[in-house]
């Protein structure tokens, strides 16, 4: 069977998976300790995760994004759990993968491990920072991902922090960046305000087999994908969120349909986009809805 980076290099049309994190609230997860919460369900809510992964699946996606964003020791300790870490990512690889068995899909469905390029609370070092990166990335290379997806690359400091630590599993690395618009209306880092073009100029290198715009507006996105594929010629995946589910400390003011999500699919995928999924907000309604219309949208 092939695998993902092959699907992926033959430009093959795939879907990613949701908002797990807000799906995980929708469905009565109660919010913990910030920014442990949702690696708190992992072990605390086990079943609960993985029928997430589950009707994502039933909705269509092809790949399954674990549920590990911030679950390194150095965003665990802020909670208690940093001695749990090495369990927490091995287990919800674990549980991605008995979701795929589970639903008993007659396509080819993967997982994919997820970090967080947001820097942990507290003081750290750089080379502690990128060890934390190696050590997670490692941990879900060894439980089955077959690919890390650095999420969440906001500020280019941290981002090459991520990538770089990441880049020690040995596997395809994918490079979310978290974009929106200054007040010229061009795209840069939602945190550091850095233009994407420079942060794509220094972020970008033969480590990264895979550029997804993610945790970013939907109106962003279409400016975001003009300036990536000036200078990017690889995959491309679009990831954006909806303000369906609010999570602690979000605040996000777009929301559409998702019928209007499948609309916007399609400008995306005309843009150069071959993946297409959703981060906060985005429900298995939404992957639903785009696949149903997967004649039209390829």
């Amino acid at each position: 069977m092939p695998t993902l980076y092959d699907r992926v290099k033959s430009g093959e049309f795939l879907f990613l998976d949701g908002g797990t994190g807000t799906e995980l609230t929708r469905r009565g997860l109660v919010h913990g300790n910030a920014p442990c919460w949702s690696a708190e369900a992992v072990l605390g809510q086990p079943d609960l995760v993985r029928t997430v992964h589950e009707d994502f699946i039933r909705a269509g996606s092809d790949i399954i994004v674990s549920d590990t964003f911030r679950a390194s020791a150095l965003h665990l300790a802020t909670c208690g759990m940093d001695n749990r870490w090495e369990e927490i990512n091995t287990t919800a690889v674990r549980l991605a993968y008995e979701a795929i068995e589970n639903v008993g899909a007659k396509r080819q469905v993967h997982v994919i491990g997820s970090i967080s390029a947001i820097p942990p609370d507290g003081d750290w070092s750089p080379e502690t920072i990128r060890e934390q990166h190696s050590r997670q990335s490692v941990a879900l290379a060894k439980a089955g991902a077959e690919a890390i997806h650095v999420e969440m690359i906001n500020d280019a400091r941290w981002g090459e922090l991520a990538l770089d630590g990441a880049s020690d599993a040995g596997i395809a690395l994918w490079a979310g960046f978290s974009c929106s618009r200054d007040e010229r209306r061009r795209p840069v880092l939602s945190a550091s305000g850095m233009l994407l073009e420079e942060a794509l100029g220094s972020l970008l290198s033969s480590r990264v087999k895979v550029v997804c715009l993610t945790h970013t507006m939907a109106s962003d996105i279409g400016a975001c994908l003009e300036v990536l594929r000036q200078q990017w010629v690889g995959p491309i995946a679009v990831a954006p969120h909806a303000s369906r589910s609010p999570v602690p400390n979000q605040s996000v003011a777009d929301t559409y349909t998702p019928e209007e999500f499948r609309a916007k699919a399609r400008q995306w995928i005309t843009s150069g986009a071959r993946i297409i999924g959703g981060c906060c907000g985005i429900t298995p309604d939404y992957i639903r809805t785009a696949r149903d219309g997967i004649q039209l949208l390829a």
